[in-house]
């Protein structure tokens, strides 16, 4: 419902509101941390929300004018590539939320030299990454 709102918007904080509310949606969807960045949130995305809102403006006002001319509407097929099933692991899920984790005890990044050195915690390795 926000495409036709987001493609008539002139003004680029709006446009940048309407993203941003994507991106919270999609983190809430996925079940990640609001603090990971962007750049991955749009590569996990891999969607153009801009591109997208123009190819279904351009859509339906060709759908628009056929009806006005009472025409059947004649939309050559895009010959889409055959993109293989991607999926959103588990273990994906958990690598983003660790890399954005704050430390329990002094609330700063979250990193393994960091928990060995200042916060006298050890983490030991699992027997997946012994073997």
């Amino acid at each position: 419902m926000l495409i036709f709102l987001f493609y008539a918007e002139r003004s680029i904080v709006n446009v940048n509101s309407v993203l941003i509310m994507i991106r919270k949606m999609f983190k809430k969807f996925c079940l990640l941390k609001k603090n990971i960045d962007n750049l991955t949130i749009d590569s996990l995305m891999e969607c153009d929300f801009a591109k997208r809102a123009g190819e279904i403006i351009e859509m339906t006002i060709l759908k628009w004018e056929a009806r006005k001319k009472n025409q059947e509407l004649l939309i050559p097929k895009k010959q889409l590539p055959k993109l293989e099933k991607s999926y959103y692991p588990r273990e994906l899920q958990e690598l983003l939320n660790l890399k954005t984790a704050l430390c329990p005890s002094c609330k700063s990044p979250f990193t393994s030299l960091h928990l060995n050195t200042y916060c006298m915690i050890t983490i030991p390795l699992s027997q997946r990454m012994k073997n």
